[in-house]
């Protein structure tokens, strides 16, 4: 008995990204843009003695429930029309979290005022986007956000704890001998878990099995470009199930379910971000963009 993760009411959803626009002339940059997705885990109490974690404790006890995503595999390649080229490939997971203080869990809560939402509502009310972890009280009667402070008596209300994501990377357009960018491959690998922690204790509930998001771009040289001109391009992106290794011309989205248990991979919960290591990368490589600066004669 206790805790378990709700698969029925459980959602994992892909999209085409906002940010479909991958050159950036006066950033001096391009970006590798990927899918959009959303998770949204659902949980509840079971009472059925095989299924879920917690037991029947002798006292109340704090649990942190929330989202944590690994990036399993990333591999980036680009290619520059003076035949500089450089490759990397990431192939041990580290945490994919975007949180300075709720880390390894995906993000911080977002939660933003009403009116950007609508122009009707009024901005003093605040709506929740992004909730990827929920506080709650576990005891041998259940478990609650809020329990009675009175008598301890948990509702054992159904939650759900979600996040958004919509992953993209970017190097130089032009080096800094004015070379352009011809050809860029991105791959992002990545898995998925509701995890709960209680001190050193950490529960596995569910996963979002491996998939991944693969990117790729080609540029078209002209002599009439201008500098800050964008050169004529095409680009695609797409999604599979698992772990891919080679760019292909294209495909669909991932397609994954949501699935009790670990599956058959632990989260990396400690150490060095997905984020930190590919922007470490781009900066020993001289790949960070710089802005183009117009100068007046």
């Amino acid at each position: 008995m206790g805790i378990a993760a709700d698969l029925p009411n459980s959602t994992v959803d892909f999209r085409d990204p906002k940010k479909n626009i991958p050159m950036g002339p006066i950033s001096n940059s391009f970006l590798c843009v990927q899918h959009a997705f959303e998770m949204t885990f659902s949980f509840g109490y079971n009472p059925d003695p095989k299924k879920g974690f917690g037991g029947t404790p002798k006292s109340t006890k704090s649990w942190r429930i929330g989202i944590v995503q690994n990036a399993l595999y990333e591999m980036y390649n680009f290619e520059y029309d003076d035949g500089s080229k450089f490759k990397i490939e990431f192939s041990s997971a580290v945490v994919d979290s975007g949180s300075d203080v709720y880390e390894p869990f995906y993000n911080d809560p977002v939660i933003i005022p009403a009116c950007q939402i609508d122009p009707i509502l009024k901005c003093d009310r605040y709506i929740p986007v992004m909730i990827p972890f929920a506080d709650v009280s576990y005891s041998s009667q259940g478990y609650s956000e809020l329990p009675d402070p009175w008598t301890g008596a948990m509702d054992n209300k159904p939650t759900s704890v979600n996040m958004i994501d919509e992953p993209f990377f970017g190097a130089r357009l032009r080096l800094k001998n004015g070379a352009l960018i011809k050809r860029v491959e991105s791959i992002s690998a990545f898995q998925t878990w509701l995890v709960a922690q209680h001190g050193q204790q950490t529960d596995v509930l569910a996963t979002v099995p491996p998939f991944s998001l693969v990117f790729w771009l080609e540029t078209q040289a002209s002599a009439n470009l201008l500098s800050i001109g964008t050169p004529a391009h095409t680009f695609a992106f797409y999604g599979e199930a698992g772990i891919s290794r080679h760019v292909k011309a294209s495909g669909g989205a991932a397609t994954v379910q949501m699935q009790a248990g670990n599956g058959r991979r632990a989260p990396v919960m400690t150490g060095p971000t997905a984020n930190d290591r590919a922007n470490a990368w781009l900066k020993t490589q001289g790949l960070v963009p710089e802005p183009v600066v117009f100068k007046t004669p």
